[in-house]
């Protein structure tokens, strides 16, 4: 009967104390996981990091308007590409910069009249004419190159003129450069 008593009366006095004790093991445990899932996170930091920088670097890269010298740049690839595609190279003409006040929701081919007020860019263009000889084949290829030159370098005028005495196409091209930079007050 003393024994009883004595194992109820320790049952009732530690039976909390194991209820404190069991509580705090499973909040340290439950603080070590949330540790464990910090460090993880924090280990890929470096290589999200690397990856934010690459993606903007290719935003970078692939939004990047045409200045004056990738303009210079774009005329040098054209070059190439004609000598690549064995097409002779008549004439290669680059413009000099033409600026205009521009709104984003207009086309950058359209003329218009803008408000000077609201005007927050200016648009510049350079056309890059380009007179070539070659075989239909080797100025199709060519054109095809030319059409993905660049986001900002669109085609703006093409002429084919067949010459039947050489069994060449002589080609007329016209593309316009656009930059576009911030206004200046």
């Amino acid at each position: 009967y003393i024994c009883g008593i004595t194992l109820t009366i320790a049952l009732v006095a530690v039976w909390p104390a194991y209820d404190t004790v069991r509580a705090t093991h499973q909040e340290m445990e439950q603080a070590q996981q949330e540790i464990q899932d910090l460090e993880a996170r924090l280990a890929n930091v470096p290589r999200l990091r690397q990856r934010i920088e690459a993606i903007g670097k290719q935003i970078d890269t692939d939004f990047r308007t045409v200045d004056e010298e990738t303009a210079q740049r774009l005329r040098d690839t054209c070059v190439k590409s004609m000598f690549q595609h064995h097409v002779a190279a008549v004439q290669i003409r680059l413009s000099d910069a033409i600026e205009r006040p521009w709104n984003k929701d207009q086309s950058p081919f359209d003329v218009y009249e803008v408000d000077q007020e609201n005007i927050k860019f200016v648009l510049v263009e350079r056309k890059l004419s380009i007179v070539a000889e070659g075989r239909p084949n080797n100025i199709d290829r060519l054109v095809a190159e030319l059409e993905t030159l660049h986001p900002f370098a669109r085609f703006t005028q093409m002429k084919l003129r067949e010459n039947a005495q050489t069994d060449t196409v002589a080609l007329e091209l016209e593309l316009s450069l656009f930059d576009l930079k911030p206004k200046t007050t």
